[in-house]
């Protein structure tokens, strides 16, 4: 925020008088929206984090190069998980940026940005600017939303899509039922982005929503024929006798053929294929039941263990730092203390037990629903009035979380950085001081951009400024600290820059990241494999230690070309993060020669000295 300072000295007194002018209180808030876009995206060059997203930067650089937006292939080998559309996006991008962690990480975050257009709208149509103004604040500062877009997946897809489709189908309640194309064309792209199970809390939603009758009170009487609004069985009755809303469900049905037709191509249409150890495996079953029933019920080939309270805490840091009022506010609403959008509380809540009730949960499941849940605290926020000991509350716990917030850049770059990297301090300064500034009052000309109390305008604020601290603090230097110790993107980097026409195996484990960046010819490959291919001629090899001893056991020479230091970066420990204890986690991954004797040959295994280790400190 630009503050202009000047002074007056006057030549008969010398009484100096400082004056600080703030920008126009109407462009304080796009100046908000600037900041926490740029800080989202401030991660859109950063390396790919493994394992999920390299895999799927992977998987999309191949199906660019072979010029096949049919087949999915991830190690060497027929893929069936994830559906197509992510990939379709990524490869479209590749083509026209090139490979690159920039171009992987684009198309994601505009469905991002969509989704975040998408919440603004809904806010401003159905609950007013300040509703809207202070949603999509919230939304730019949830926290799993700014890791999805540095650790790119389905979700920021998915953010945006789902919000789009609510959005067209809540207005085809009252305009043209062209609206419902533009929301089954939506839901049909999530569909094809994470399966069929995305429909559930939309159409949930939009079940509790008509049983609320609020569906018929959107309605004019004149299209209802003057009859009374109706709620209950009777509202969601009416609303089934809609055309409209069977013609949606068709067109979702007529726009996922795409990803049919795809998933019969290579599947079904080649019984011959061997997927999760069968034969006969059909894509579209598959895609219809197994990846999402099967794992709701755990009877599919991918399984998990499910705790039926894993959102419950998963949520309390997930959407920090808005997480203590979003538990106040879906408790004051389930008490009837308050009332909250209908349609926003009805997808949000049947995603959540949806998730809670499966048996394969992972934290950023619940990145979908955020923009439902930021319109959800936002008219909370707005609309609060009375009990006064309900806000002395939400105010000191939002209070330690802001200071929560600040104190965790702090720690995390005392402890990692060894007193280095000191504009990393000057960021967590510059931040805390505007903290500061903001609760003490010094902005408060600028705050009458967002029409709240003023009370609440500065918490409001705080709360943003300390997030867009810390998200600016993990994009720009927790994150690319970690991933120096990604291995394999490393020694993609030393392959480009040494060996960069050599093809190079990979040997368990695996390293998607190196597929990834690597401009070499990657292929995975067992033991066995290997060890004919090495009688040939000498093989360039990415592995573990211990794979590499049990090449020597089989008579193999190795001869280390860099060693490079290895830790699982998304599975963080304290311990790793500390430099006096990092080394005790730290592992090695080798880039070696390999060669294999002939059988006339006798046992020349044998363990060299040569090669040195890349250690980032």
């Amino acid at each position: 925020m630009r503050l202009l300072i000047g002074s007056n000295v006057y030549p008969s007194g010398g009484t100096r008088r400082v004056y600080i002018k703030m920008i126009a209180p109407t462009n304080i808030f796009r100046l908000l929206v600037i900041l926490g876009v740029l800080v989202n995206i401030s991660a859109i060059s950063g390396i790919v984090m493994e394992p999920d997203g390299a895999l799927y930067a992977g998987i999309a650089k191949g199906m660019y190069y072979r010029g096949d937006l049919v087949n999915l292939f991830a190690r060497g080998t027929d893929w069936l998980d994830k559906p197509h559309f992510p990939f379709w996006m990524a490869a479209f991008s590749y083509a026209l940026f090139g490979v690159s962690s920039f171009a992987y990480k684009l198309p994601a975050l505009v469905f991002w940005g969509i989704g975040g257009w998408y919440c603004w709208e809904y806010a401003l149509r159905w609950h007013g600017r300040t509703v809207a103004q202070v949603a999509l604040l919230i939304y730019l500062t949830a926290l799993h939303l700014v890791i999805s877009n540095n650790d790119v997946r389905a979700e920021p897809y998915l953010t945006g899509m789902l919000i789009g489709a609510v959005y067209h189908y809540r207005k085809a309640l009252t305009q043209q039922w062209t609206e419902v194309i533009a929301g089954s064309a939506w839901l049909a792209a999530a569909v094809m982005t994470k399966g069929i199970f995305v429909m559930i809390p939309v159409g949930l939603g939009l079940l509790w929503f008509w049983w609320k009758g609020s569906g018929d009170a959107l309605i004019p009487d004149s299209l209802q024929g003057g009859a009374r609004v109706a709620d209950g069985w009777q509202g969601i009755g009416r609303q089934l006798r809609r055309r409209r809303w069977w013609i949606g469900l068709l067109l979702v049905f007529v726009f996922i053929l795409p990803e049919i037709y795809c998933l019969w191509a290579q599947f079904d249409a080649h019984p011959e294929k061997e997927v999760f150890g069968s034969k006969g495996v059909s894509g579209i079953r598959f895609f219809f039941w197994d990846s999402q029933f099967g794992r709701f019920l755990n009877t599919g080939p991918i399984r998990g263990s499910g705790d039926p309270f894993f959102f419950v805490h998963t949520l309390l840091w997930a959407f920090l730092p808005w997480s203590v009022w979003l538990y106040l506010a879906v408790g004051q609403s389930l008490f009837r203390r308050r009332s909250l959008d209908a349609l926003c509380m009805g997808v949000a809540f049947s995603a959540f037990l949806l998730f809670s009730l499966s048996r394969f949960q992972l934290p950023h499941y619940m990145n979908i629903v955020f923009p439902f849940l930021a319109i959800m605290v936002a008219q909370w926020l707005v609309e609060m009035t009375g009990n006064a000991q309900i806000w002395r509350f939400a105010a000191r716990a939002q209070s330690v979380v802001i200071i929560v917030l600040l104190l965790a850049c702090a720690a995390l770059w005392v402890a990692m950085s060894g007193g280095g990297y000191w504009w990393v301090l000057g960021w967590i300064i510059l931040g805390g001081a505007l903290v500061w500034l903001c609760a003490r009052g010094f902005l408060d000309s600028g705050l009458s951009a967002i029409h709240l109390p003023l009370a609440r305008s500065r918490l409001l604020l705080s709360g943003y400024l300390a997030a867009l601290t810390l998200y600016g603090f993990l994009n720009m230097f927790f994150y690319p600290v970690l991933l120096r110790y990604q291995a394999g993107t490393q020694a993609a980097f030393w392959l480009q820059a040494n060996q960069p026409d050599e093809p190079v195996h990979i040997v368990e484990p695996v390293s998607y990241s190196l597929d990834f960046y690597a401009g070499n010819r990657v292929y995975y490959t067992g033991i066995e494999s290997l060890i004919i291919q090495a009688r040939q001629k000498p093989q360039l090899v990415f592995s573990s230690p211990e794979t590499f001893d049990s090449l020597q056991d089989r008579r193999c020479r190795v001869k280390v070309e860099k060693r490079f230091a290895f830790f699982p970066v998304s599975r963080l420990q304290i311990g790793f993060l500390l430099p006096s204890t990092r080394a005790e986690y730290v592992q090695e991954r080798w880039l070696a020669w390999v060669s294999a004797p002939s059988f006339l040959q006798g046992p020349v295994a044998f363990r060299p000295s040569q090669g040195n280790m890349l250690v980032l400190y």
